[in-house]
């Protein structure tokens, strides 16, 4: 699986633990969502900032107990980011600083 380029993580309610994704290095695209009814809740997104080879990220119907998106400040790959809007607004801020080529709705509405 160390190999694997893209990740779809659909109607993950009850799925609370992603720690294995720190081994996923190859990958290149992520999409983490909860269901439809059920967000899913995970404590931080401290497991994703070893994915140092990601360009596209979409994160939807979560919540994440630490309210950080500082984890995906050193992605500097990222290109493409969706990240539902259930962060702060400084928290959006700080990571369209920390990651100016990224691009995407909640990002760009906080860059200067």
């Amino acid at each position: 699986m160390s190999n694997l380029r893209s990740l779809i993580l659909f109607s993950n309610c009850n799925y609370h633990d992603i720690a294995e994704l720190r081994c996923l290095d190859q990958l290149d695209m992520l999409c983490l969502e909860g269901g439809l009814s059920k967000q899913l809740k995970l404590a931080s997104l401290a497991p994703l900032e070893s994915l140092k080879s990601l360009q596209r990220l979409r994160l939807a119907s979560l919540r994440v107990q630490d309210g950080s998106l500082q984890p995906l400040h050193g992605l500097h790959a990222l290109r493409e980011v969706f990240i539902a809007k259930v962060f702060s607004a400084l928290e959006f801020r700080a990571l369209a600083q920390a990651l100016p080529n990224a691009r995407g709705q909640w990002v760009d509405s906080f860059r200067d």
